[in-house]
């Protein structure tokens, strides 16, 4: 009976969701010099009365900054004060003033304000951030602390090698705590499945596990880690791993018959996480809403979307046209009011 309640809703939903967005907001940006820049790390903020979007461009290294509320049009770049040669891969926005980037293997972060001028660097002495940042696992900042997943030195064949970094920016100390996994994840599971993303809300990190429909929270007052099980109508399903963990193809292989959970992302305003899903055997993108208990309130497939770029906005959820992307644009479109 719960189920078909489910599916009742989400029918209804899916209905009002096609409403919606035939007349729905678009936004459209325009990549500096034309770069091939992919816009998986993008973040989304307000200076005043104007919208602005900050996106990690993959091409350079640098984090830009685009002005929504003027066509578009790019507005500023962040790049490395130290050297040409030292990248950025991640960033984090707190507000206009305060935009923290990082690069792997260095003991850098850098403080920006949103117009690109360089306020502050933190150097931990004698501490490599040996972090992996992708679309699905972005820094965060929260009462002086800034949060990097990192990966140990040896390798990422195995989940117990996950930990959380915490760097204190006022003692230039680091605190690194292990991510334990479901008790029921599989040991083997390849690469792409040991590797969690998170998210901030509120006093929480949030980690979304690819092959677990239960999430991760770390109350970062106390440090304390629990579960909680997403309430969805349907999951998804993979075998275990059993081929070659150091071979390149059959990580490919296992990764395009496998479903996994991609991105997760959660609106304050209207209290409510957007779960991207990868289905298995072919690259469709699926969306999950839930509500804040973790119920599910819609289920759809907007194949004309990409599953990595998706930001939040003040009034909903923007995903990115995969099939208009080009080198001289990038259009997005908010797929909930």
């Amino acid at each position: 009976m719960m189920k078909l309640a489910f599916i009742k809703i989400s029918a209804y939903l899916i209905t009002i969701f096609f409403m919606a967005s035939c007349n729905s907001e678009k936004i459209t940006i325009y990549p500096i010099d034309n770069s091939p820049n992919k816009f998986e790390q993008i973040a989304s903020f307000k200076s005043e009365d104007k919208n602005f979007l900050g996106t990690l461009n993959t091409w350079k290294g640098n984090v830009d900054i685009y002005n929504l509320s003027e066509n578009g049009e790019i507005f500023s770049s962040l790049s490395s004060p130290n050297n040409e040669f030292d990248q950025f891969n991640s960033f984090f926005v707190q507000n206009k003033d305060s935009i923290f980037c990082t690069s792997k293997y260095s003991s850098f972060i850098q403080l920006f304000d949103f117009r690109g001028k360089h306020i502050k660097t933190f150097k931990f002495k004698d501490r490599e951030l040996n972090h992996f940042s992708n679309y699905r696992n972005q820094a965060s900042f929260y009462r002086n602390k800034f949060y990097l997943t990192e990966i140990d030195s040896t390798g990422i064949l195995n989940q117990t090698n996950v930990s959380e970094a915490i760097m204190d920016l006022r003692t230039l100390k680091v605190q690194k705590i292990q991510i334990p996994f479901p008790s029921d994840y599989p040991e083997k599971v390849g690469l792409t499945y040991t590797m969690p993303s998170k998210i901030l809300v509120e006093d929480k990190l949030i980690y979304l596990f690819p092959g677990s429909d239960y999430l991760g929270f770390l109350d970062l007052n106390n440090l304390d880690f629990s579960y909680r099980e997403m309430n969805l109508v349907s999951s998804i399903n993979f075998d275990e791993f059993h081929g070659d963990l150091l071979s390149y193809k059959d990580n490919y292989d296992f990764h395009a018959k496998n479903g996994f959970y991609s991105n997760l992302k959660f609106s304050e305003q209207l209290n409510t996480y957007l779960l991207s899903i990868k289905s298995p055997n072919i690259d469709q993108l699926s969306i999950a809403l839930l509500d804040q208990n973790l119920n599910q309130l819609d289920y759809f497939k907007p194949s004309a979307f990409y599953n990595k770029s998706i930001f939040v906005k003040d009034d909903g959820f923007y995903l990115m046209f995969k099939n208009q992307y080009d080198t001289t644009k990038c259009v997005f479109q908010k797929v909930i009011k």
